[in-house]
Protein backbone atom coordinates (compact mmCIF):
# COMPACT_ATOMS: atom_id res chain seq x y z
CA UNK A 1 0.00 0.00 0.00
CA UNK A 2 1.39 3.43 -0.87
CA UNK A 3 0.71 6.94 0.38
CA UNK A 4 -1.87 7.64 -2.32
CA UNK A 5 -4.27 5.36 -0.46
CA UNK A 6 -5.72 8.26 1.53
CA UNK A 7 -6.46 10.40 -1.51
CA UNK A 8 -7.76 7.49 -3.59
CA UNK A 9 -10.20 6.45 -0.86
CA UNK A 10 -12.28 9.63 -0.86
CA UNK A 11 -15.38 10.51 -2.88
CA UNK A 12 -16.83 13.99 -2.42
CA UNK A 13 -20.51 14.09 -1.52
CA UNK A 14 -20.99 17.48 0.14
CA UNK A 15 -18.84 20.60 0.52
CA UNK A 16 -18.63 23.66 2.80
CA UNK A 17 -20.28 22.19 5.92
CA UNK A 18 -19.83 24.61 8.87
CA UNK A 19 -19.19 23.23 12.38
CA UNK A 20 -20.38 24.67 15.63
CA UNK A 21 -17.97 25.90 18.27
CA UNK A 22 -18.89 22.92 20.43
CA UNK A 23 -17.97 20.48 17.65
CA UNK A 24 -14.65 22.23 16.98
CA UNK A 25 -13.67 22.15 20.64
CA UNK A 26 -14.48 18.46 20.82
CA UNK A 27 -12.41 17.78 17.72
CA UNK A 28 -9.34 19.50 19.14
CA UNK A 29 -9.64 17.61 22.43
CA UNK A 30 -10.01 14.26 20.72
CA UNK A 31 -7.17 15.02 18.33
CA UNK A 32 -4.62 15.60 21.11
CA UNK A 33 -5.75 12.53 23.04
CA UNK A 34 -5.92 10.03 20.21
CA UNK A 35 -3.14 11.05 17.80
CA UNK A 36 -0.63 8.36 18.94
CA UNK A 37 -3.30 5.68 18.60
CA UNK A 38 -4.10 6.86 15.10
CA UNK A 39 -0.48 6.72 14.00
CA UNK A 40 -0.14 3.18 15.31
CA UNK A 41 -3.37 2.14 13.59
CA UNK A 42 -2.31 3.54 10.23
CA UNK A 43 1.14 1.97 10.48
CA UNK A 44 -0.39 -1.39 11.32
CA UNK A 45 -2.73 -1.17 8.35
CA UNK A 46 0.15 -0.36 6.04
CA UNK A 47 2.21 -3.22 7.42
CA UNK A 48 -0.61 -5.75 7.02
CA UNK A 49 -1.46 -4.63 3.52
CA UNK A 50 2.02 -4.69 2.08
CA UNK A 51 3.18 -8.20 3.05
CA UNK A 52 6.45 -7.40 1.29
CA UNK A 53 9.79 -5.88 2.07
CA UNK A 54 8.54 -2.70 0.43
CA UNK A 55 6.37 -2.12 3.50
CA UNK A 56 9.35 -0.97 5.49
CA UNK A 57 9.97 1.78 2.96
CA UNK A 58 6.31 2.80 3.08
CA UNK A 59 6.23 3.38 6.84
CA UNK A 60 9.68 4.92 7.26
CA UNK A 61 8.25 8.49 7.12
CA UNK A 62 5.88 7.75 10.02
CA UNK A 63 8.67 6.12 11.97
CA UNK A 64 10.85 9.20 11.53
CA UNK A 65 7.92 11.38 12.62
CA UNK A 66 7.34 9.40 15.80
CA UNK A 67 11.02 9.70 16.69
CA UNK A 68 10.79 13.46 16.16
CA UNK A 69 7.90 13.58 18.60
CA UNK A 70 10.08 12.39 21.47
CA UNK A 71 11.13 15.91 22.31
CA UNK A 72 7.76 17.51 21.52
CA UNK A 73 5.37 15.60 23.77
CA UNK A 74 4.13 18.74 25.43
CA UNK A 75 2.86 20.02 22.10
CA UNK A 76 0.37 17.19 21.97
CA UNK A 77 -0.47 16.99 25.59
CA UNK A 78 0.75 13.40 25.67
CA UNK A 79 3.55 12.21 28.00
CA UNK A 80 4.01 8.80 26.44
CA UNK A 81 5.13 9.63 22.92
CA UNK A 82 8.65 8.24 23.39
CA UNK A 83 7.22 4.96 24.63
CA UNK A 84 4.79 4.90 21.71
CA UNK A 85 7.68 5.29 19.30
CA UNK A 86 9.33 2.20 20.75
CA UNK A 87 6.06 0.34 20.60
CA UNK A 88 5.69 1.41 16.97
CA UNK A 89 9.06 -0.10 16.07
CA UNK A 90 8.04 -3.35 17.76
CA UNK A 91 4.75 -3.22 15.90
CA UNK A 92 6.55 -3.21 12.55
CA UNK A 93 8.55 -6.29 13.51
CA UNK A 94 5.53 -8.24 14.75
CA UNK A 95 2.82 -6.94 12.45
CA UNK A 96 1.44 -10.43 11.89
CA UNK A 97 0.27 -10.49 15.52
CA UNK A 98 -1.52 -7.14 15.29
CA UNK A 99 -5.26 -7.04 14.63
CA UNK A 100 -6.69 -5.12 11.74
CA UNK A 101 -7.53 -1.49 12.34
CA UNK A 102 -10.14 0.46 10.48
CA UNK A 103 -9.25 3.99 11.56
CA UNK A 104 -7.77 6.43 9.07
CA UNK A 105 -5.88 9.68 9.47
CA UNK A 106 -7.19 12.96 8.04
CA UNK A 107 -6.14 16.57 8.49
CA UNK A 108 -7.70 20.02 8.72
CA UNK A 109 -6.31 22.95 6.77
CA UNK A 110 -4.99 25.76 8.93
CA UNK A 111 -3.98 23.65 11.91
CA UNK A 112 -0.34 24.14 12.91
CA UNK A 113 0.28 20.91 14.77
CA UNK A 114 1.52 18.46 12.12
CA UNK A 115 3.23 20.33 9.29
CA UNK A 116 5.13 17.14 8.37
CA UNK A 117 2.06 14.99 7.85
CA UNK A 118 1.88 15.57 4.10
CA UNK A 119 5.18 13.70 3.63
CA UNK A 120 4.02 10.83 5.82
CA UNK A 121 0.50 10.37 4.49
CA UNK A 122 0.90 11.70 0.96
CA UNK A 123 -1.49 14.62 1.49
CA UNK A 124 -0.73 17.85 -0.32
CA UNK A 125 1.33 20.26 1.79
CA UNK A 126 -0.57 22.37 4.31
CA UNK A 127 0.45 24.82 6.96
CA UNK A 128 -0.90 22.44 9.56
CA UNK A 129 -3.04 19.38 10.05
CA UNK A 130 -5.31 17.66 12.51
CA UNK A 131 -6.33 14.03 12.88
CA UNK A 132 -9.69 12.44 13.59
CA UNK A 133 -10.76 8.80 13.89
CA UNK A 134 -13.80 7.24 12.30
CA UNK A 135 -15.72 7.85 15.50
CA UNK A 136 -14.85 11.56 15.44
CA UNK A 137 -17.65 14.07 14.84
CA UNK A 138 -19.81 12.63 12.11
CA UNK A 139 -21.47 14.38 9.29
CA UNK A 140 -24.18 16.58 10.79
CA UNK A 141 -26.80 14.41 9.11
CA UNK A 142 -25.45 11.38 10.98
CA UNK A 143 -25.10 13.09 14.38
CA UNK A 144 -28.31 11.57 15.58
CA UNK A 145 -27.04 8.05 14.87
CA UNK A 146 -23.59 8.38 16.42
CA UNK A 147 -22.51 9.90 19.70
CA UNK A 148 -18.77 10.34 20.29
CA UNK A 149 -17.30 8.80 23.37
CA UNK A 150 -14.13 10.16 24.91
CA UNK A 151 -13.18 6.74 26.32
CA UNK A 152 -14.00 4.56 23.30
CA UNK A 153 -11.75 3.33 20.54
CA UNK A 154 -12.47 3.60 16.87
CA UNK A 155 -15.83 2.27 15.80
CA UNK A 156 -15.66 -0.98 13.84
CA UNK A 157 -16.85 -0.80 10.27
CA UNK A 158 -18.03 -3.69 8.13
CA UNK A 159 -16.47 -4.51 4.79
CA UNK A 160 -19.19 -2.76 2.79
CA UNK A 161 -19.72 0.28 5.00
CA UNK A 162 -19.03 3.81 3.88
CA UNK A 163 -18.36 6.36 6.62
CA UNK A 164 -18.26 10.13 6.78
CA UNK A 165 -14.85 11.57 7.58
CA UNK A 166 -13.32 15.00 7.88
CA UNK A 167 -10.97 16.04 5.05
CA UNK A 168 -8.63 19.06 4.61
CA UNK A 169 -10.64 22.25 4.35
CA UNK A 170 -13.49 20.77 6.45
CA UNK A 171 -15.07 18.99 3.46
CA UNK A 172 -17.29 16.07 4.36
CA UNK A 173 -16.63 13.13 2.09
CA UNK A 174 -17.42 9.49 1.93
CA UNK A 175 -14.59 7.07 2.53
CA UNK A 176 -14.74 3.46 1.35
CA UNK A 177 -13.21 0.91 3.64
CA UNK A 178 -10.38 -0.05 1.27
CA UNK A 179 -8.29 -1.84 3.85
CA UNK A 180 -10.72 -4.70 4.32
CA UNK A 181 -11.23 -4.99 0.57
CA UNK A 182 -7.51 -5.19 -0.07
CA UNK A 183 -7.21 -7.72 2.73
CA UNK A 184 -9.85 -9.94 1.16
CA UNK A 185 -8.10 -9.76 -2.22
CA UNK A 186 -4.71 -10.61 -0.72
CA UNK A 187 -6.06 -13.56 1.26
CA UNK A 188 -8.04 -14.80 -1.73
CA UNK A 189 -5.02 -14.60 -4.02
CA UNK A 190 -2.92 -16.44 -1.48
CA UNK A 191 -5.48 -19.20 -1.08
CA UNK A 192 -5.80 -19.63 -4.84
CA UNK A 193 -2.02 -19.72 -5.23
CA UNK A 194 -1.79 -22.27 -2.42
CA UNK A 195 -4.42 -24.48 -4.04
CA UNK A 196 -2.69 -24.30 -7.42
CA UNK A 197 0.65 -25.13 -5.81
CA UNK A 198 -0.88 -28.10 -4.02
CA UNK A 199 -2.37 -29.35 -7.30
CA UNK A 200 0.97 -29.03 -9.08
CA UNK A 201 2.77 -30.82 -6.25
CA UNK A 202 0.19 -33.61 -6.35
CA UNK A 203 0.63 -34.04 -10.11
CA UNK A 204 4.42 -34.02 -9.74
CA UNK A 205 4.29 -36.59 -6.93
CA UNK A 206 2.18 -38.90 -9.08
CA UNK A 207 4.61 -38.73 -11.99
CA UNK A 208 8.11 -38.40 -10.58
CA UNK A 209 10.40 -39.47 -7.76
CA UNK A 210 10.68 -36.37 -5.57
CA UNK A 211 12.85 -35.67 -2.55
CA UNK A 212 14.12 -32.62 -0.71
CA UNK A 213 17.39 -32.27 1.18
CA UNK A 214 18.97 -29.58 3.31
CA UNK A 215 22.32 -27.96 2.65
CA UNK A 216 24.13 -30.94 4.16
CA UNK A 217 22.36 -33.41 1.89
CA UNK A 218 20.10 -34.75 4.65
CA UNK A 219 16.67 -35.80 3.39
CA UNK A 220 13.80 -33.71 4.74
CA UNK A 221 11.10 -34.89 2.33
CA UNK A 222 10.49 -38.03 0.24
CA UNK A 223 7.37 -38.89 -1.73
CA UNK A 224 5.79 -42.33 -2.12
CA UNK A 225 7.53 -43.10 -5.40
CA UNK A 226 10.92 -42.50 -3.79
CA UNK A 227 10.01 -44.91 -0.99
CA UNK A 228 8.80 -47.59 -3.41
CA UNK A 229 11.78 -47.54 -5.76
CA UNK A 230 14.38 -47.32 -2.97
CA UNK A 231 12.72 -49.91 -0.75
CA UNK A 232 13.02 -47.67 2.32
CA UNK A 233 10.17 -46.49 4.50
CA UNK A 234 9.71 -42.75 4.71
CA UNK A 235 10.82 -42.78 8.35
CA UNK A 236 14.06 -44.48 7.29
CA UNK A 237 14.77 -41.81 4.68
CA UNK A 238 13.88 -38.64 6.58
CA UNK A 239 16.92 -37.40 8.47
CA UNK A 240 19.32 -39.70 6.62
CA UNK A 241 21.89 -38.40 4.17
CA UNK A 242 21.17 -38.88 0.48
CA UNK A 243 24.20 -41.17 0.32
CA UNK A 244 21.90 -43.89 1.64
CA UNK A 245 20.80 -44.52 -1.97
CA UNK A 246 24.15 -43.82 -3.60
CA UNK A 247 25.00 -46.36 -6.29
CA UNK A 248 27.93 -46.63 -8.64
CA UNK A 249 28.66 -43.46 -10.57
CA UNK A 250 31.89 -42.11 -12.00
CA UNK A 251 33.62 -39.61 -9.67
CA UNK A 252 33.55 -36.94 -12.38
CA UNK A 253 29.75 -37.13 -12.41
CA UNK A 254 29.55 -36.24 -8.72
CA UNK A 255 32.15 -33.52 -9.18
CA UNK A 256 30.11 -31.93 -11.97
CA UNK A 257 26.90 -32.30 -9.94
CA UNK A 258 28.18 -30.48 -6.85
CA UNK A 259 30.02 -27.87 -8.88
CA UNK A 260 26.81 -27.05 -10.74
CA UNK A 261 24.37 -26.85 -7.84
CA UNK A 262 26.90 -25.05 -5.62
CA UNK A 263 26.94 -22.27 -8.20
CA UNK A 264 23.15 -22.00 -7.96
CA UNK A 265 22.48 -23.70 -11.30
CA UNK A 266 20.23 -26.64 -12.14
CA UNK A 267 21.97 -29.99 -12.71
CA UNK A 268 20.59 -32.67 -15.03
CA UNK A 269 21.95 -36.13 -15.70
CA UNK A 270 21.55 -39.88 -15.25
CA UNK A 271 22.50 -41.50 -11.94
CA UNK A 272 22.74 -45.07 -10.73
CA UNK A 273 21.15 -45.48 -7.28
CA UNK A 274 21.12 -48.44 -4.89
CA UNK A 275 17.97 -49.76 -3.23
CA UNK A 276 17.65 -51.12 0.30
CA UNK A 277 17.98 -54.69 -1.01
CA UNK A 278 21.26 -53.86 -2.77
CA UNK A 279 19.84 -53.74 -6.29
CA UNK A 280 20.61 -50.88 -8.63
CA UNK A 281 18.23 -48.65 -10.55
CA UNK A 282 18.81 -45.78 -12.96
CA UNK A 283 17.13 -42.39 -12.77
CA UNK A 284 17.12 -39.33 -14.99
CA UNK A 285 17.71 -36.63 -12.38
CA UNK A 286 17.12 -32.89 -12.13
CA UNK A 287 18.46 -31.18 -9.00
CA UNK A 288 17.29 -27.63 -8.28
CA UNK A 289 19.03 -25.55 -5.57
CA UNK A 290 16.69 -23.29 -3.56
CA UNK A 291 18.19 -20.04 -2.27
CA UNK A 292 16.84 -17.08 -0.34
CA UNK A 293 16.90 -13.48 -1.52
CA UNK A 294 20.41 -13.07 -0.21
CA UNK A 295 21.61 -16.02 -2.28
CA UNK A 296 22.02 -18.31 0.72
CA UNK A 297 21.37 -21.98 0.05
CA UNK A 298 18.32 -23.33 1.85
CA UNK A 299 17.67 -26.76 0.37
CA UNK A 300 17.87 -28.92 -2.74
CA UNK A 301 14.93 -30.43 -4.59
CA UNK A 302 15.55 -33.59 -6.64
CA UNK A 303 13.10 -34.70 -9.32
CA UNK A 304 13.82 -38.09 -10.91
CA UNK A 305 12.34 -40.44 -13.49
CA UNK A 306 12.97 -44.17 -13.42
CA UNK A 307 14.82 -45.17 -16.62
CA UNK A 308 16.11 -48.55 -15.47
CA UNK A 309 14.41 -50.41 -18.32
CA UNK A 310 15.88 -47.98 -20.87
CA UNK A 311 19.35 -48.41 -19.41
CA UNK A 312 18.99 -52.19 -19.56
CA UNK A 313 17.93 -52.01 -23.20
CA UNK A 314 20.88 -49.72 -23.92
CA UNK A 315 23.27 -52.17 -22.28
CA UNK A 316 21.80 -55.03 -24.28
CA UNK A 317 22.16 -53.10 -27.52
CA UNK A 318 25.78 -52.25 -26.76
CA UNK A 319 26.51 -55.88 -25.96
CA UNK A 320 24.82 -57.01 -29.17
CA UNK A 321 26.74 -54.39 -31.14
CA UNK A 322 30.05 -55.54 -29.71
CA UNK A 323 29.20 -59.14 -30.47
CA UNK A 324 28.18 -58.28 -34.03
CA UNK A 325 31.41 -56.36 -34.58
CA UNK A 326 33.46 -59.29 -33.32
CA UNK A 327 31.53 -61.67 -35.57
CA UNK A 328 31.94 -59.34 -38.52
CA UNK A 329 35.67 -59.10 -37.92
CA UNK A 330 35.92 -62.87 -37.75
CA UNK A 331 33.88 -63.18 -40.92
CA UNK A 332 36.07 -60.73 -42.79
CA UNK A 333 39.21 -62.55 -41.74
CA UNK A 334 37.67 -65.87 -42.75
CA UNK A 335 36.62 -64.62 -46.18
CA UNK A 336 40.02 -63.13 -46.82
CA UNK A 337 41.83 -66.33 -45.90
CA UNK A 338 39.35 -68.48 -47.74
CA UNK A 339 39.71 -66.44 -50.90
CA UNK A 340 43.47 -66.72 -50.88
CA UNK A 341 43.38 -70.43 -50.04
CA UNK A 342 40.86 -71.18 -52.79
CA UNK A 343 42.54 -69.16 -55.49
CA UNK A 344 45.81 -71.07 -55.17
CA UNK A 345 44.47 -74.51 -56.25
CA UNK A 346 41.96 -72.88 -58.60
CA UNK A 347 44.69 -71.16 -60.55
CA UNK A 348 46.42 -74.54 -60.94
CA UNK A 349 43.20 -76.12 -62.24
CA UNK A 350 42.65 -73.37 -64.78
CA UNK A 351 46.27 -73.50 -65.89
CA UNK A 352 46.19 -77.25 -66.57
CA UNK A 353 42.84 -76.95 -68.36
CA UNK A 354 44.31 -74.35 -70.69
CA UNK A 355 47.35 -76.57 -71.32
CA UNK A 356 45.13 -79.53 -72.21
CA UNK A 357 43.02 -77.54 -74.64
CA UNK A 358 46.00 -75.88 -76.35
CA UNK A 359 48.47 -78.82 -76.64
CA UNK A 360 49.25 -79.14 -80.39
CA UNK A 361 51.11 -82.44 -79.96
CA UNK A 362 48.21 -84.26 -78.35
CA UNK A 363 44.99 -82.55 -79.43
CA UNK A 364 41.80 -83.43 -77.57
CA UNK A 365 38.87 -85.21 -79.09
CA UNK A 366 35.59 -83.44 -79.45
CA UNK A 367 34.14 -84.84 -76.25
CA UNK A 368 37.35 -84.20 -74.31
CA UNK A 369 37.51 -80.65 -75.61
CA UNK A 370 33.92 -80.05 -74.45
CA UNK A 371 34.69 -81.39 -70.97
CA UNK A 372 37.81 -79.24 -70.63
CA UNK A 373 35.83 -76.22 -71.79
CA UNK A 374 33.29 -76.80 -69.00
CA UNK A 375 36.13 -77.04 -66.48
CA UNK A 376 37.50 -73.71 -67.69
CA UNK A 377 34.10 -72.02 -67.65
CA UNK A 378 33.31 -73.20 -64.14
CA UNK A 379 36.80 -72.34 -62.96
CA UNK A 380 36.67 -68.81 -64.28
CA UNK A 381 33.23 -68.33 -62.75
CA UNK A 382 34.49 -69.57 -59.39
CA UNK A 383 37.54 -67.32 -59.62
CA UNK A 384 35.32 -64.34 -60.37
CA UNK A 385 33.15 -65.19 -57.37
CA UNK A 386 36.18 -65.50 -55.10
CA UNK A 387 37.57 -62.17 -56.29
CA UNK A 388 34.25 -60.45 -55.74
CA UNK A 389 33.82 -61.94 -52.28
CA UNK A 390 37.32 -60.80 -51.43
CA UNK A 391 36.55 -57.29 -52.69
CA UNK A 392 33.31 -57.27 -50.73
CA UNK A 393 35.04 -58.28 -47.51
CA UNK A 394 37.64 -55.56 -48.00
CA UNK A 395 35.01 -52.91 -48.68
CA UNK A 396 32.91 -54.02 -45.74
CA UNK A 397 35.93 -54.00 -43.41
CA UNK A 398 37.07 -50.60 -44.69
CA UNK A 399 40.38 -52.02 -45.84
CA UNK A 400 40.11 -51.21 -49.52
CA UNK A 401 42.85 -48.86 -50.70
CA UNK A 402 42.22 -46.09 -53.22
CA UNK A 403 44.43 -43.58 -55.01
CA UNK A 404 42.57 -40.44 -56.09
CA UNK A 405 43.53 -38.72 -59.30
CA UNK A 406 42.02 -36.83 -62.23
CA UNK A 407 40.56 -39.48 -64.55
CA UNK A 408 39.06 -38.64 -68.00
CA UNK A 409 35.68 -40.34 -68.22
CA UNK A 410 35.88 -40.86 -72.01
CA UNK A 411 39.13 -42.85 -71.74
CA UNK A 412 37.79 -45.28 -69.14
CA UNK A 413 34.52 -45.65 -71.07
CA UNK A 414 36.46 -46.55 -74.25
CA UNK A 415 38.39 -49.26 -72.39
CA UNK A 416 35.19 -50.74 -70.98
CA UNK A 417 33.45 -50.56 -74.38
CA UNK A 418 36.23 -52.57 -75.99
CA UNK A 419 35.88 -55.27 -73.35
CA UNK A 420 32.09 -55.50 -73.61
CA UNK A 421 31.69 -55.13 -77.38
CA UNK A 422 32.28 -58.84 -78.26
CA UNK A 423 29.44 -59.93 -75.96
CA UNK A 424 27.21 -57.13 -77.23
CA UNK A 425 27.81 -58.12 -80.85
CA UNK A 426 27.15 -61.76 -80.01
CA UNK A 427 23.70 -60.82 -78.67
CA UNK A 428 22.96 -58.28 -81.40
CA UNK A 429 22.96 -55.34 -79.00
CA UNK A 430 23.70 -51.86 -80.32
CA UNK A 431 25.65 -49.18 -78.48
CA UNK A 432 24.64 -45.52 -78.06
CA UNK A 433 26.64 -42.80 -76.28
CA UNK A 434 25.94 -39.15 -75.38
CA UNK A 435 28.99 -37.99 -73.44
CA UNK A 436 29.58 -34.45 -74.70
CA UNK A 437 28.83 -33.16 -71.19
CA UNK A 438 32.01 -34.82 -69.90
CA UNK A 439 34.36 -33.08 -72.32
CA UNK A 440 37.24 -31.45 -70.46
CA UNK A 441 35.82 -32.46 -67.06
CA UNK A 442 37.86 -35.28 -65.54
CA UNK A 443 36.61 -37.19 -62.51
CA UNK A 444 38.35 -37.15 -59.13
CA UNK A 445 38.40 -40.94 -58.51
CA UNK A 446 40.56 -44.03 -58.26
CA UNK A 447 40.98 -45.12 -61.88
CA UNK A 448 40.98 -48.89 -61.30
CA UNK A 449 37.98 -48.81 -58.93
CA UNK A 450 36.02 -46.50 -61.21
CA UNK A 451 36.69 -48.81 -64.13
CA UNK A 452 35.43 -51.71 -62.03
CA UNK A 453 32.21 -49.79 -61.30
CA UNK A 454 31.62 -48.91 -64.95
CA UNK A 455 32.37 -52.46 -66.12
CA UNK A 456 29.84 -53.91 -63.66
CA UNK A 457 27.10 -51.55 -64.86
CA UNK A 458 27.84 -52.13 -68.58
CA UNK A 459 28.13 -55.89 -68.09
CA UNK A 460 24.69 -56.04 -66.45
CA UNK A 461 23.22 -53.83 -69.19
CA UNK A 462 24.47 -56.26 -71.85
CA UNK A 463 23.75 -59.54 -70.04
CA UNK A 464 20.24 -58.67 -68.83
CA UNK A 465 19.21 -56.86 -72.04
CA UNK A 466 16.86 -58.35 -74.60
CA UNK A 467 18.29 -59.78 -77.78
CA UNK A 468 18.91 -57.01 -80.36
CA UNK A 469 18.33 -54.43 -77.68
CA UNK A 470 20.31 -51.26 -77.00
CA UNK A 471 22.73 -50.07 -74.33
CA UNK A 472 22.91 -46.32 -73.73
CA UNK A 473 25.57 -44.30 -71.92
CA UNK A 474 25.04 -40.61 -71.11
CA UNK A 475 26.41 -38.03 -68.71
CA UNK A 476 25.65 -34.55 -67.43
CA UNK A 477 27.17 -32.12 -64.96
CA UNK A 478 25.29 -31.64 -61.68
CA UNK A 479 26.92 -28.78 -59.74
CA UNK A 480 30.44 -30.06 -58.97
CA UNK A 481 29.73 -33.67 -59.88
CA UNK A 482 29.24 -35.78 -63.01
CA UNK A 483 26.14 -37.93 -63.36
CA UNK A 484 26.76 -41.05 -65.48
CA UNK A 485 23.74 -43.09 -66.59
CA UNK A 486 23.70 -46.59 -68.14
CA UNK A 487 20.38 -47.75 -69.65
CA UNK A 488 19.16 -51.01 -71.13
CA UNK A 489 16.02 -52.37 -72.79
CA UNK A 490 15.71 -55.46 -70.64
CA UNK A 491 12.62 -56.79 -68.83
CA UNK A 492 12.88 -54.19 -66.07
CA UNK A 493 12.31 -54.62 -62.35
CA UNK A 494 9.26 -54.50 -60.10
CA UNK A 495 9.06 -52.35 -56.98
CA UNK A 496 9.52 -55.43 -54.81
CA UNK A 497 12.63 -56.46 -56.74
CA UNK A 498 14.07 -52.96 -56.39
CA UNK A 499 13.80 -53.25 -52.61
CA UNK A 500 16.13 -56.30 -52.67
CA UNK A 501 18.39 -55.17 -55.49
CA UNK A 502 21.47 -54.47 -53.38
CA UNK A 503 21.24 -57.58 -51.21
CA UNK A 504 24.32 -59.82 -51.54
CA UNK A 505 23.85 -63.13 -53.36
CA UNK A 506 20.28 -62.22 -54.30
CA UNK A 507 19.95 -62.52 -58.08
CA UNK A 508 16.21 -61.73 -58.09
CA UNK A 509 15.31 -65.12 -59.66
CA UNK A 510 17.85 -64.65 -62.47
CA UNK A 511 19.59 -67.81 -61.28
CA UNK A 512 16.98 -69.76 -63.26
CA UNK A 513 18.01 -68.03 -66.50
CA UNK A 514 20.95 -68.63 -68.82
CA UNK A 515 22.70 -65.48 -67.52
CA UNK A 516 25.61 -66.26 -65.26
CA UNK A 517 26.28 -64.10 -62.21
CA UNK A 518 27.20 -64.12 -58.54
CA UNK A 519 24.59 -61.79 -57.05
CA UNK A 520 27.12 -59.48 -55.40
CA UNK A 521 28.28 -57.35 -58.34
CA UNK A 522 25.85 -54.51 -57.57
CA UNK A 523 26.65 -54.73 -53.86
CA UNK A 524 30.33 -54.23 -54.64
CA UNK A 525 29.48 -51.45 -57.09
CA UNK A 526 27.49 -49.58 -54.46
CA UNK A 527 30.29 -49.96 -51.93
CA UNK A 528 32.92 -48.70 -54.37
CA UNK A 529 30.81 -45.71 -55.42
CA UNK A 530 30.30 -44.77 -51.78
CA UNK A 531 34.03 -45.16 -51.11
CA UNK A 532 34.78 -42.81 -54.02
CA UNK A 533 32.51 -40.16 -52.51
CA UNK A 534 29.53 -40.70 -54.81
CA UNK A 535 26.02 -42.12 -54.85
CA UNK A 536 24.17 -44.67 -56.96
CA UNK A 537 20.51 -44.71 -58.02
CA UNK A 538 18.25 -46.95 -60.11
CA UNK A 539 15.01 -46.36 -62.01
CA UNK A 540 13.14 -49.26 -63.57
CA UNK A 541 9.70 -50.43 -64.67
CA UNK A 542 8.59 -53.88 -65.78
CA UNK A 543 8.83 -54.12 -69.57
CA UNK A 544 10.55 -50.71 -69.91
CA UNK A 545 14.14 -51.54 -69.05
CA UNK A 546 16.33 -50.05 -66.32
CA UNK A 547 18.60 -47.07 -65.75
CA UNK A 548 21.51 -47.17 -63.30
CA UNK A 549 23.20 -43.85 -62.55
CA UNK A 550 26.17 -42.83 -60.44
CA UNK A 551 27.07 -39.35 -59.23
CA UNK A 552 30.83 -38.84 -58.75
CA UNK A 553 32.95 -35.76 -57.92
CA UNK A 554 34.75 -33.83 -60.63
CA UNK A 555 38.47 -33.15 -60.35
CA UNK A 556 37.93 -29.39 -60.67
CA UNK A 557 35.96 -29.40 -57.42
CA UNK A 558 38.88 -30.96 -55.51
CA UNK A 559 36.38 -32.93 -53.50
CA UNK A 560 37.83 -35.53 -51.22
CA UNK A 561 35.96 -38.80 -51.14
CA UNK A 562 34.22 -40.03 -48.07
CA UNK A 563 36.08 -42.25 -45.70
CA UNK A 564 35.90 -45.88 -46.86
CA UNK A 565 32.88 -47.43 -45.30
CA UNK A 566 33.36 -49.99 -42.59
CA UNK A 567 30.07 -51.69 -43.36
CA UNK A 568 27.80 -51.51 -46.37
CA UNK A 569 24.56 -52.98 -45.12
CA UNK A 570 23.54 -55.02 -42.09
CA UNK A 571 21.98 -57.43 -44.58
CA UNK A 572 25.39 -58.07 -46.11
CA UNK A 573 26.78 -59.18 -42.78
CA UNK A 574 23.84 -61.45 -42.06
CA UNK A 575 23.87 -62.99 -45.54
CA UNK A 576 27.60 -63.63 -45.51
CA UNK A 577 27.37 -65.19 -42.06
CA UNK A 578 24.68 -67.54 -43.34
CA UNK A 579 26.61 -68.36 -46.52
Amino acid sequence: MDSTFFRASCMSVQDNIELTEQQLAWLRQEYVRRLPEQLLAVAADWQKLCHTDDCADAVKPLLRVLHSLTGSAATFGCNGVADIARRFESLLKHAAEVGWQSDALFVQQGDSYLSWLHSAAGIEGRSGAAAYPWSSPPHPSAAARQTPSANSDSASISDNDDAAALHPGFKWEKLSQRINERRRHVIGDRRRATRELQQLMFALDQHAIVSMADRGGNIIYANDKFCRISGYARAELIGNNHRIVKGWNAPEIYADLWRTISSGQVWQGTLCNRSKTGGHYWVETTIVPIVDRAGKFLRYISIRTDVTHLQQMRDQLLAAKDEAERANQAKSEFLSRMSHELRTPLNAMLGFAQLLSSDPDEPLSGEQSENVHQIETAGWHLLELINEVLDLSRIEAGRISIHLEAVPFAEVLAECRDLMMPLAIQRGITWHEEIAGAAGKPLWVDRMRFKQVLLNLLSNAVKYNRTAGQVGVSCETVENKLRIAVTDQGPGLTDEQLQHLFEPFNRLNAEHSDVQGTGIGLVITKGLVTTLGGTIAVHSRPGAGSEFSVLLPLAAAKTDPKTPIGKIEDEIVETLLRA
